[in-house]
Order: C-alpha cells, then structure tokens, then sequence
C-alpha cells in the first residue's frame, strides 16, 4: 500500500480544549492578563496498520501526552537561573505557555519511519496543508507538532527560527515504552521545549558542536561549550530550563508580533462567534466602548441609536456592524477590527430615506482594521473623517448604488502595514477606495501606503489606491506609495488628477475610458522591477487627454519604465505638454497610434470640413527629457505618426482647436521601423545635430511659430487630395507638378509622407531627375534632425510586440493588468551609431552621388587619405549592420551599393588611429 493510503484516524480530546464563558455585556467579553500561550496540534504518526506509537485507545498514552504540555508549562513559568554563572539578572518565566488544542492521528509507515529522519516537510503538506477538512485555524493559527517513531533516541527539528510552520520530534514512544514514566516524561518534554524555543525565535547558545560554533546573538549567554549549561537552547546532556535577560526579549518581540510568525497561533480565549447572534442598540441607547471589548455576534445600530468607540471592538469572522437609517457609529480615537488574526465583514450602511441618513464619524483618528472591506457607503450615508485610518483590509472603503450623487472623501488615511489576516488563503490588498456605479467623487489629501510593499507582496498584489467606475473623479493632493495601481479609473465624463505624489508603484494612474482626462502637476517616482514593467501613467483608449507639468523620475533608472504609455490612443486632439522625465529608458510609449493620414484624407475630402475639425492625435511638445534615453517609442503600424514640435500657449480645456496649433511636425513611423528611440539628453546639442530611431520631420526650424489657420483651406485639402491620389495612382503624377506640391506640402505640418512616398519610390524612373530633387531635398536638406525617409524592405532590427493582457476574478480579487511589455529592449540604445556620441562633431568625408543606386563614391575631407587602409561600415535606419569593408588608396573609395534596397543608410569610416565619423545617405533602387 502506498505511503499515505491508509484511512486516516482523528480525534478530539476534551483535555485539550478549554473555554472561556462571555463577560457580563449582552454579546461580549473583556480580555483578562494573561500569558501569551500557543495553539499547539499534535500529530501522531503510526505504521500502516496502526502500530508503532501512541493510541487513542490508551488512556495512559493520552495522559503521557498531556503531562508533555504540563511539564513544559511548569518549566517556563519557574525557571532555573542559569549555570555556568552569567551577568545576566535571573529571568524567572519564559514569558509564554503553550495549549495543545488537538491532536491528530495518522497511519502512514512513511512518516512514522523517522529512524533515518523525520519527513516534517512531507507530514506539513499530506496533513496540514492539503487536508481541505481543517479550518483556517488549525491549518494557519496551530502550531503543528509531528511526533514520529521507530528510533529510541529523542530528538527534532523545526522549520525556521520564529516561524510557525512546524516541529518535527522523533523517539517519544520508545521513551515511553523503555524508560520509567516520569524520566521519559522530561526527556522529551524538556527536547520538545528547546524546539518551541526556536519557534519563538532563540537560536543555539554554544559553541563546539559537530557543525561548528553556534553562538547567538546574545552576550548575556556566555556561549558555553556545547552541553555544558542549563540554557534552554544548550544540547544533550546539560540543557535544562533557564534563560538570559537577551533572549526573554527576543521571545517577548517573537509574541508581541514584531518578529516572525509565530505570534499568529497564540491563543485568545474571547475569539469565537456566537451564531446568529446580534446586539442590537435600540432608539434612545448610547454605548460606550474604552477598554478592549469582544463582539461574539453581528451588531446593528437602528434609527436613535448610538456607538461611541474610544477603546477598541473586536469582532468576529463572518459578522458585521450594520449602521441603519438614523442610526450612528461614532468612532473617537477608537477602532473597530479583529484581534483574532481574521477578517470580519466591515461595516455596512443603508438609506432609503435622506432626511435620515445613517452616520459614521471618525474623530481624532478612528480605525477600521482587519476587515473585508473596512465600510461600505451606500446611497446617502454621512461620513465625517478627521484624519480617519484604515488599515490591512482587503478594501478600505466601498461605494455603491446607484442614487449615490456625490461622495466626497478627505483627510483619510488608508495603509497595510503586514501581511492580511487570512493571507494564506489568498488575501491580499485589492482597493483602498473602490467605487462602483457613482456619480461624483472627489478625494482630497488622503494617503494611501502600502509600507511592506514588495518587501513582502509581489508588486501585482499590492492593490490599488483608488478603484473608480463612475461618471466624474477628481483627486487633488493625495500621496501613493507602493501600490500595484495609485488610481485605477473607468469614468464616463471628467478625470481630473492634479497635484498628487505616486511613489514606486506598478503604475501611477490607470485609465481605462474615455472622456476628458486632465493629469496635471503630479510627481511620479518610478521603481524598477526586473520583471514587469513600470509606468507613470497608462491610458487606454482615450478621450481628450491633457498631460501637463508632470514629472516622472526614477532614482535608479534601467529596467522597464517608462513616464507615459497610450494604448490606443485614436485620433482625438490630446497635448503631453511640458512634462519632465529623468533618469528613465522611456519617456513615453504609443502602442497603435490610430492612422492619423487617414483621418486627415477623410477631412479633405469631405465638403464644408473646416481646420477645427482636423484630428490630429496626441501631441508632444515643450517637454524636458534628462538623462533619458528614449522619448518615444511607438509599437510598428503602417502609416502613423504624433505631432513633436513647438507648444502654443497652455490649453487646459476639453476642446482643442488645431488651427491654433504652431507649426509643428509629425513623427511619422512606418511598418518598417519596429523598435525606436531617440537619445535626447545624451547628444550634445551643440555639437551633434543627429538623432537616429524614429524617423522624425521638423518641417523647418520648430522655432517658427506658424500655424495651420495661415494657410488657404483649399491649398491644404487640395495637397492632400492630391498625395492621397499619388498613393493610389502614382502614375497619374508623372510631372513637374508633384514638385510644386511636395514644396507646398512641406509648409504645412502633414509635408511629407514617409509611408506613401517611400512606398512608390521604386515605380519611378531613376531619371527622373525632378522627383529624386524634390524627394532629397526635403530628406536631406529641410529635415532640421534625421530624415523623412524609412526602408520599407528590410526585416526589422527588433520585433517588439506589445500585448495588453486583462485578467478578472471574483470581486474582491478583481485587478485590471497594466501593459505588459515582454520584448523589452536590454542595452545602450547608443550601439545603433556609437559615433554620433563618441565620434566627431561632424563627418569628415562627402558621398556621391545622393540619393545612390549602384555605388557611392567617397571623398575625404581635407588631407584624410587613406595611407594604409580604412574599415567602413553601413548601417541599415535602424542599426542593422549591411556592408563592411576596406578602403585602400584612393582608388577604392567606391563601394558598390547595389545589393541594398531602397531606403536610408549610415556609413561609418575608421581607421586604427582615426574615426572619420557617420554620414548618412539615400539608396533609390533601379
């Protein structure tokens, strides 16, 4: 038979159970003083067919059992003083006992066969772990012993120092059935004592032993040689029962829940519900609660009544505080939770009735902890907060229903400071403020902390500040830290985010709708995670965005963050105006950018269409990048672009009127360039006018201020109607005319089509001398930064596809996932073209001819001939390495070119001693 497949005997022993009564109050108790005492199991593992260890049927063998708590309980509250002699004061309780509230019996030959060693690990996951008939209580708030057989000598293990997970012990039974009762009794009770002793946090006290000296922390101990001193944590044959001043505090930090986990198994007789049981205050009543009071049952609070809380309530699991109409909660320095280590209900309020409404009023600092969701608003509910604290629930506040028109919530602090009660189960932190169907809120200087963060929670299970779906948000003066999202958002009208600090979180703000959304002045530091990425804001599908005057900065920088990230971002006029990014890889990211040449055709073709009616997308402008090494990266899409160029004046209204645009330009991205990055910030401007990765036309200097609004509507929708045709019929345009329209197509902020020009490039003639002019003077000569022009064929440098996965589980588990960005570029974007950063200002050699079609021709500038031999190489756009060589004397400085397709190249020249730098030039295919 296999380990583990034979039934499974357990039993209950009313020795091991003990009860307190309820105190004098209807529905609750006073915690008396008492020692801190832990909940101990003990599991008793028997060969397959029932033998080898103790019996249920034993009355003697029960008792034996018992008498091990008893002893240990007898030793820690009279302890010996220590020997050898130390400096230490004599301690003379341990400062814990232990309860032993169950025990357990197996029939498992695996686990009861510990004559080589105890499987304590197995006996955690069979018994403990996957036995879906324990409670959470035994499973999670008992400490299990594991008592196996087969071995005479006494002896175990633990799991961790001050953990709770478990004790192995070994060699009770053979002391039991071979020594006189009560020397078996102290051999392994005083073994099982010096275990505990780890699980409240000790560790060995001497030195010498088979793995070496183990001395504690503690210089009170002396650090006896091993064996030789009654120390609880000494070995075989001196250990006793006695302990230093240092280590009584290490156990008293372990119990006060500083420390470890152990604190969770300690015993609270008051700790248990009555079922269906509710205390109810009546019209007329008032009660008072200053000390620490037990509810055993659901409270409610009807219309005339009142609770006043200054000490603390603690109620059960599974019952709640229901605040009806007319009824108040009144919560003075006092708080409402759990001190059992689980999660109650929360408080719930109800209204069908505005001239009485239900109150909760939090005064000098009332707290809500430990609950399911800490208060549930609904409909017209006063809450009045004065620096109101919420703390480790898994929501703090809920909103709902659909006649609540406005909430307004300020002054509220919302915070997890451990773990959540019940965490084993699966809770985690999920919304500090979730609102759901309301019309209006506003959240004014509140905090919403997470102090563990990822120190002990993944980033994703770090919830969120403020979960909103709704008609209007605004959040003004509010602090973020270490959440997985500081504001998650779906509303149906205005956003308004302004004057906020989000601090190492996942992503700042998360926006999941439309509408009008003005994120403003906030700060945004941003974290580094290895493995996910980081965002300031991310913003799906939406309406009429305004970014302005935020700063996003990482300490650190690396890694994945970027400032800004639009999914989908459409065709609607938004503006990311003077914003500050430092220290960061990315300053914004565009994932499927809408087509916005499309939408500009529609416009030309449709009569009575005026400038006003141009929708041109998101704009960047007069932003600050320091230190950072992309501004922009775009997810590839045939045919899209954003405006870069000079900002007008601020505009801070929902409507934007693009013919008061200044004279911009487009950063056009075709199909072809996949991965992109600029290198603001580490070019010096001065020096080296050259940016290479988004394919970027400036239409002549930014610094001119000319705007949509001064060209003829006619001149720009026949321009347009024009290059539209030339992309559907471009031998229609065999002329010296399609030179006149690219020169009037460049003074105005659409002026050159990358994706359709480049697209027809090879269907014209290479004589046709006109066109090739026209198309090189405004890549080469009107393009302030790089070029107009993209290779359409060759495979990509990187292929960079972004997913956006959404995931939705039950309500208190639902999460709404931020962009994922699995192909995250790694390395200096800098290796595209080393020389634009390390190299000369400025080449020092010409090509011709340009554009090429077979060959160019090199001409060094100066006196720079090639005495012994130059290595070239050639560039694709994006980085990709196509041709390299040697140029030797003056005769091979022709380098034959026509194996490559059409598009723009960079050539590099070097030498051993010299680098004659990157020049860029234009190859037109036969």
């Amino acid at each position: 038979m296999r380990r583990g497949d034979n039934p499974k005997m357990k039993r209950l022993f009313p020795f091991f159970r003990y009860l307190l009564l309820a105190g004098a109050l209807p529905g609750g108790s006073i915690l008396s003083a008492q020692v801190p005492t832990l909940r101990v199991a003990f599991h008793i593992f028997q060969t397959d067919s029932g033998t080898g260890n103790f019996h249920a049927d034993s009355v003697r063998e029960m008792i034996f059992l018992k008498e091990l708590e008893q002893w240990i309980n007898t030793k820690a509250g009279k302890l010996d003083t220590l020997t050898p002699p130390v400096s230490s004061p004599y301690v003379p309780d341990a400062g814990f006992r232990i309860r032993v509230d169950t025990v357990f019996f197996h029939r498992d030959s695996h686990a009861w066969d510990c004559s080589v060693d105890i499987d304590a690990p197995y006996m955690r996951t069979r018994y403990v772990d996957q036995d879906s008939a324990m409670s959470y209580r035994q499973k999670h708030q008992t400490l299990p012993v594991f008592i196996g057989g087969n071995i005479s000598i006494v002896g175990g293990h633990s799991r961790n120092i001050g953990g709770k997970g478990y004790i192995g012990m070994r060699g009770f039974y053979q002391q039991y059935i071979q020594n006189q009762y009560d020397v078996a009794v102290e051999e392994s009770a005083k073994n099982l004592l010096h275990e505990i002793g780890h699980t409240v946090g000790l560790m060995h006290n001497f030195r010498g032993g088979t793995t070496g000296d183990q001395c504690d922390t503690c210089e009170d101990n002396g650090c006896p040689d091993i064996g030789t001193s009654n120390n609880i944590m000494d070995y075989w044959p001196s250990y006793g029962h006695a302990l230093s001043e240092c280590q009584a505090a290490i156990i008293s930090s372990h119990l006060k829940g500083e420390k470890g986990t152990i604190s969770d198994v300690l015993v609270n007789d008051s700790c248990y519900a009555i079922p269906e049981s509710t205390l109810v205050i009546s019209r007329g009543d008032t009660i008072r609660i200053t000390g620490t009071q037990y509810l055993h049952g659901n409270l409610e609070i009807l219309a005339g009544g009142v609770l006043d809380v200054s000490g603390y309530l603690s109620v059960p699991q599974g019952c709640r505080i229901q605040v009806r109409r007319g009824g108040q909660l009144v919560l003075s320095k006092g708080t409402v939770g759990n001190l059992c280590g689980d999660l109650w209900e929360g408080i719930f309020t109800e209204s069908d009735d505005r001239t009485s409404t239900p109150q909760v009023r939090f005064v000098m600092g009332g707290k809500v902890e430990n609950a399911l969701i800490g208060l549930i608003w609904s409909d017209a509910v006063g809450i009045i907060g004065d620096r109101a604290l919420f703390r480790n629930n898994v929501v703090g506040i809920s909103l709902k229903g659909d006649s609540l028109v406005s909430a307004t919530i300020q002054n509220f602090d919302f915070i997890t400071t451990r773990r959540l009660n019940h965490h084993e189960e699966g809770f985690t932190p999920k919304a500090f403020i979730r609102a759901t169907r309301a019309s209006t809120m506003n959240v004014a200087h509140c905090t919403f902390t997470n102090e563990p963060g990822t120190l002990q929670f993944s980033i994703d299970s770090c919830g969120a500040g403020i979960d909103f779906n709704g008609e209007m948000i605004e959040v003004r003066g509010c602090y973020f830290y270490r959440l997985f999202t500081g504001i998650r958002t779906f509303a149906r009208r205005d956003q308004v985010i302004h004057f906020n600090k989000f601090e190492n979180s996942r992503c700042g703000v998360n926006i999941l709708s439309g509408g009008y959304q003005s994120i403003s002045e906030n700060i945004f530091v941003l974290q580094r995670f290895n493995d996910v990425p980081t965002f300031g804001i991310v913003a799906h599908e939406p309406g009429v965005l305004q970014a302005h005057l935020n700063r996003f900065e990482s300490e650190y920088g690396g890694g994945q963050i970027a400032g800004l990230c639009l999914v989908n971002p459409g065709t609607p006029n938004s503006t990311c105006y003077h914003n500050e990014y430092i220290n960061l890889p990315v300053g914004n990211i565009i994932l499927n950018q809408a087509d916005i040449e499309k939408e500009l055709f529609k416009w030309s073709a449709q009569p009575g269409r005026e400038f006003s009616d141009l929708r041109l997308g998101t704009q960047f402008r007069r932003n600050v990048y320091w230190n950072t090494d992309g501004e922009i990266l775009m997810m590839r899409n045939p045919g899209f672009g954003v405006v870069k160029g000079q900002s007008p004046e601020d505009i801070n209204t929902s409507f934007i009127n693009p013919a008061d645009l200044p004279f911009g330009g487009y950063l056009w991205l075709d199909d072809a360039a996949g991965l992109t990055a600029f290198w603001p910030g580490k070019v010096p401007p001065d020096t080296i006018d050259a940016w290479h990765g988004i394919f970027e036309f400036m239409n002549r200097d930014e610094s001119q201020s000319r705007r949509f609004s001064e060209f003829s509507i006619d001149t720009v929708k026949g321009a347009l109607a024009k290059l539209d045709q030339m992309g559907k019929n471009p031998g229609d345009f065999f002329s010296g005319n399609l030179f006149e329209d690219l020169e009037t197509l460049r003074g105005f902020p659409l002026a050159a089509r990358s994706s359709v020009i480049m697209g027809y490039l090879d269907r014209f003639h290479h004589k046709e001398v006109w066109f090739i002019q026209g198309l090189t003077e405004i890549a080469a000569t009107n393009s302030r930064i790089d070029t107009l022009l993209v290779d359409l064929r060759d495979s990509l440098a990187f292929c960079w596809y972004l997913t956006v996965p959404w995931w939705n589980t039950p309500p208190l588990h639902e999460v709404r996932e931020v962009p994922a960005l699995p192909g995250w570029p790694v390395g200096d974007y800098y290796r595209l073209l080393p020389d634009l950063v390390k190299g000369k200002p400025f080449p020092s050699f010409d090509i011709q001819p340009i554009p090429a079609s077979e060959y160019i021709q090199i001409f060094p500038r100066a006196s720079y001939i090639p005495d012994n031999f130059w290595r070239y190489e050639i560039f694709t756009s994006d980085g990709r390495l196509k041709l390299s060589g040697s140029l030797q004397g003056i005769q091979s400085l022709k380098i034959d070119t026509g194996g490559l397709s059409g598009g723009i190249y960079f050539i590099r020249i070097f030498g051993s001693r010299m680098n004659l730098g990157t020049q860029r030039f234009m190859i037109i295919p036969r």
